[in-house]
């Protein structure tokens, strides 16, 4: 399995998790090594904002991925109001949001630049059926099979991949 970076070296990638940490710096250390920016000139705060702002200084292909965004707290009045404000300027970033509540766009100024939201849902059980018929084509696989281990799995994922998926 390839990261992104092997895929597109010119792409500078990175994830902040925006849940809370024991130590958020750890987090910011980590992000900000993954985009390529220094982020131990003591700046205030807990560091995303000064990581993100430099990265709009450096015109570079730039993809970034705010995780838990339902956590961001205060943080989120800042990301609304600055950070998505500045990608109206900056042809080159994207930013990606996920969690259980992201934000729309809608009536902010940043609106044009905003996709519209993509609602993830887990598969159901005829979805699973379909895809260990396509994986495992020298089993016999049923429906009723696959309904059961998706009820007693409460359709969860890992399991389901690891006991229909590639063996």
């Amino acid at each position: 399995e390839r990261n992104v970076a092997e895929l597109l070296p010119d792409l500078r990638c990175g994830r902040f998790d925006l849940k809370g940490t024991m130590d958020r710096r750890i987090e910011v250390d980590a992000f900000s090594q993954a985009v390529g920016v220094d982020a131990s000139h003591g700046g205030t705060g807990d560091g995303l904002a000064e990581v993100l702002g430099q990265l709009g200084h450096v015109p570079k292909p730039t993809l970034v991925v705010l995780d838990t965004y339902e956590d961001a707290g205060d943080q989120r009045e800042w990301l609304e109001r600055v950070f998505f404000t500045q990608l109206l300027r900056v042809d080159w970033m994207r930013v990606v949001v996920l969690g259980q509540q992201v934000p729309t766009g809608r009536g902010r100024v940043w609106e044009s630049v905003c996709a519209p939201v993509v609602k993830l849902e887990l598969p159901d059980a005829e979805a699973w059926f379909e895809y260990g018929r396509r994986l495992r084509p020298d089993h016999e696989i049923t429906l009723e099979f696959v309904t059961e281990a998706h009820q007693l799995a409460g359709g969860k994922p890992a399991v389901l991949a690891s006991l229909l998926g590639p063996a």
